[in-house]
């Protein structure tokens, strides 16, 4: 099935994400060719993938704020979520299509306080009954950051997850420079028997994500970042309904 929440389509790895529409997720760029030892271009503070990761992970959480681009594809369908994230606050925005199926959700985290809305089918992937994703289809719904379903909805719209993200597992190694979207990279590649996963970074100054890709046998996704250091400027909606755990399946 394609993604369970809109917001929690950065889960690595591989991510699920609820997106939208029927946009098709561009097709994944081929992973380049491997090298054993460490990169000539990448960080002089990193000489090993795993150094290299480390200081990603603490340059990502030295910023602001980054927006980020994902696009997933899978047999049975098709996503896109566009995420603005920030220190303990965030949003997002996807629509997925599935099995004909069209769904689109909206997640505001503004610290105490998670706003979602999504249409029927929007709100069913992302686990409402399909009973309440009726009646509550198209409203804000407000859900307290810090309940188990609240944060199933808002850690991924942080910088922190973002951070914890780029901790992947399996044997690492570095891939040759390649330049996307007009930006110096070194990648660190980790490949398991079920998934391969790499991590593209800044290969001068600042060690920062440039383009994350994930793919198994079936699933492909690819999040882009942009707009480092840019934080969210987020507002309440003017009118929201309480959330209420009876409105989904999973066990709070």
């Amino acid at each position: 099935m394609l993604a369970v929440l809109a917001t929690v389509a950065l889960a690595a790895p591989v991510a699920t994400a609820a997106s939208a529409g029927a946009s098709p997720a561009p097709a994944l760029r081929a992973a380049p060719a491997l090298r054993a030892g460490p990169s000539p271009s990448a960080s002089s503070s990193s000489s090993t993938p795993a150094e290299m990761l480390g200081a990603a992970r603490t340059a990502v959480r030295g910023e602001a704020g980054v927006v980020e681009n994902l696009s997933l594809a899978e047999p049975a369908g098709r996503a896109a979520v566009t995420v603005h994230a920030g220190n303990g606050i965030g949003m997002d925005q996807g629509r997925f299509s599935e099995l004909g199926k069209r769904a689109a959700v909206t997640v505001i985290d503004v610290g105490s306080v998670t706003y979602l809305r999504g249409n029927a089918n929007g709100l069913e992937a992302s686990s409402f009954t399909s009973t309440a994703a009726a009646a509550e289809a198209d409203k804000w719904i407000a859900i307290p950051t810090s309940s188990t379903y609240g944060k199933q909805v808002s850690d991924p719209v942080t910088i922190d997850y973002l951070a914890n993200l780029l901790r992947i597992k399996g044997t690492l190694r570095f891939t040759s420079p390649l330049t996307l979207d007009g930006q110096h990279t070194i990648g660190v590649i980790a490949a398991t028997p079920d998934q391969t996963a790499v991590i593209y970074v800044r290969s001068s100054g600042s060690p920062l994500p440039v383009q994350v890709q994930f793919s198994t046998s079936s699933i492909h996704e690819t999040l882009s970042f942009s707009d480092w250091g840019t934080a969210p400027v987020l507002s309440k909606p003017s009118s929201s309904v309480p959330f209420r755990t009876s409105w989904v399946s999973l066990k709070l």
